[in-house]
């Protein structure tokens, strides 16, 4: 079978470029013929691997960013670029990863390819108001609250169902949120939804894990505040430094984003003890070796890496702030859930497991079994009985 990926950054930005590469590699080693467009390259200073079958096509003449969005000029020219890419590679299945909803419009009208729409967030965002340096969009948000939150609900119907007609199905990250969608926006569209969760990427077999783990907690991700929150994280520490003191345990903190600096600043400012910032990373050996992962994002989708520390028997402490947490995390049996934006019960957890290694020792057990569900294997699984489906139809 010809699978293509369409990509906006490859082969390193976020989660969702982590998802389309274990896919890839998974696709490959089961025979699968897989392919990737993608308009900008990114290897975020690290070597990830890709398996050297993976055919890319890489469209740098095209302007389409995160953050600055693309140029509505290049909609139907990018739109055959990707048709022709399409119909010269014989390609069956047409995975959309994260290509604007223009760009894909075009391809079930030229070409034979059914195409698959993946959503790599909750369906639900949480309202959150704008940074102050962007100051046009603070004060409408400041002024207007109200007025935007009113607009979530909808938006985020418009946001699947402009897409609807142009798709063979729409594929969401867990049933939770594949049914909040229908709950909201009615049957019409039924047929076209399913979910399948992501695959955890990596195997504790990859690592040599020490039986007995440092004194480090953990966290593995964007170093964005909009989204991650990391300041919570640095406060929470900040909490258990003065209120019980850290001892010999450290905070390990691996990735890059825009806010690194000013993270360090504020740990430099308050004096913070053990706080180490590592920058982009292969994070295999940090789970191999930590105890704890901790993460507070004020929303996420399925986060491969809360799987990954549990694959690895980290146990994570994680702010409930998005629905399908509850998928991966049983509060209690195998990680901990914290109510969301309270730091000072988010600390206290915290710290509760930096003391208690039976309790500590009991969620990394169960963890390392739970996780499974999102093995490889299972995931892989149920996407190829998803292309068998489409192409039968």
């Amino acid at each position: 079978m010809n699978i293509l990926f369409l990509e906006r950054y490859w082969p390193v930005f976020g989660g969702g470029q982590t998802v389309t590469r274990i896919l890839s590699n998974a696709f490959c080693e089961r025979g699968h013929k897989v392919h990737v467009v993608y308009f900008n390259y990114n290897d975020g200073g690290t070597k990830v691997m890709i398996d050297p079958r993976v055919i890319e096509h890489y469209l740098p003449q095209f302007h389409c960013n995160i953050g600055s969005g693309y140029d509505m000029e290049d909609t139907e020219h990018v739109g055959d670029v990707v048709c022709e890419i399409i119909n010269s590679n014989d390609i069956d299945i047409v995975i959309n990863q994260f290509h604007p909803y223009s760009f894909v419009r075009p391809i079930k009208e030229k070409t034979n390819a059914k195409v698959i729409w993946c959503l790599h967030m909750m369906f639900l965002l949480p309202y959150v108001k704008p940074k102050i340096s962007d100051t046009k969009r603070w004060m409408k948000h400041t002024l207007f609250p109200s007025h935007y939150k009113k607009k979530m609900v909808p938006n985020a119907i418009a946001t699947v169902n402009k897409a609807m007609p142009y798709i063979d199905k729409f594929v969401f990250l867990s049933d939770i949120y594949a049914n909040e969608y229908l709950y909201y926006a009615g049957d019409m569209y039924k047929d076209k939804v399913t979910a399948i969760g992501n695959a955890i990427s990596i195997s504790a077999k990859e690592a040599d894990i020490p039986k007995v783990k440092e004194k480090i907690v953990l966290y593995v991700g964007r170093i964005s505040e909009e989204m991650k929150r990391i300041s919570i994280i640095l406060k929470s520490w900040q909490i258990i430094s003065r209120k019980w003191g850290i001892d010999d345990w450290r905070l390990v903190i691996v990735g890059g984003g825009d806010d690194l600096e000013s993270y360090k600043n504020y740990v430099q400012k308050h004096k913070l003890q053990n706080v180490y910032f590592e920058g982009f990373q292969n994070p295999v050996s940090y789970y191999a070796r930590s105890s704890l992962f901790v993460m507070t994002s004020s929303y996420e989708g399925v986060p491969m890496v809360v799987l990954e520390a549990q694959m690895m028997g980290v146990v994570p402490i994680v702010m409930d702030s998005f629905p399908a947490v509850h998928d991966i995390i049983k509060d209690g049996n195998n990680g901990i859930l914290t109510p969301n934006n309270n730091i000072t019960v988010f600390a206290e957890s915290v710290h509760n497991l930096m003391e208690d290694d039976t309790l500590r020792n009991r969620l990394k057990a169960n963890g390392e079994q739970s996780c499974q569900q999102f093995s490889i294997d299972n995931i892989v699984d149920k996407w190829e009985a998803l292309f068998e489906q489409l192409l039968q139809e």
